[in-house]
């Protein structure tokens, strides 16, 4: 397996521990607590699909990164920054992502 499909498992894997806790330190909160774990869970959600599908998984990497990152922005007041060690797993599997080669055409070429 590649370091950046296990970068990107990790960091789904993160999410999904990180929403775990929130949701049960955050209860009380109602519905918003399907809001405030919702957004980063279906941002993992779409790079476990990529990855298991291999379709635009660079690209939805990256989405999902931002999204997790930005989402610790906005609710970082209160329990969501929790989703930055998440957020920079997810970065650093995008950016492993998009260093690897696309095809063996690719790679082939770049030997010389």
């Amino acid at each position: 397996m590649r370091w950046a499909a296990v970068l990107r498992l990790l960091g789904v894997a993160a999410t999904v521990v990180v929403a775990g806790v929130v949701a049960a330190v955050s209860w009380r909160d109602g519905w918003f607590v399907a809001v405030l774990v919702g957004v980063p869970l279906v941002a993992a959600g779409a790079v476990l699909l990529a990855t298991t599908r291999r379709a635009g998984v660079a690209v939805l990497t990256w989405v999902a990164a931002v999204v997790v990152l930005g989402w610790s922005v906005v609710t970082g007041l209160g329990t969501g920054g929790w989703f930055a060690g998440p957020g920079i797993v997810l970065l650093a599997a995008a950016v492993a992502t998009s260093a690897q080669p696309t095809s063996g055409g690719a790679r082939r070429r770049a030997r010389g």
